[in-house]
């Protein structure tokens, strides 16, 4: 078990520090949504990634390009 533990939590580290959308779809608020629900459940009492800071700041990156989509599905420039 602890080895199929490790692999899993190479696997999510991997998808989240990737570029790509955590979900496949055209809306950023719903992706908004998907990284929040995640972000709660990975962050512990004191607000901290307990991943570590690759991962606040993988948070960090997908944040700013959500907000940049919804600027841009909005019409302002960004």
């Amino acid at each position: 078990m602890p080895s199929s533990k490790a692999v899993l939590l190479e696997r999510l580290r991997r998808e989240y520090l990737a570029p790509k959308q955590l979900i496949r779809t055209n809306d950023p608020t719903v992706e908004r949504e998907a990284l929040n629900a995640l972000v709660a459940k990975l962050v512990d009492p004191t607000g901290r990634h307990i991943f570590g800071p690759d991962f606040e700041e993988a948070t960090s990156k997908r944040s700013q390009s959500i907000r940049r989509d919804q600027l841009n599905k909005l019409g302002i420039a960004t």
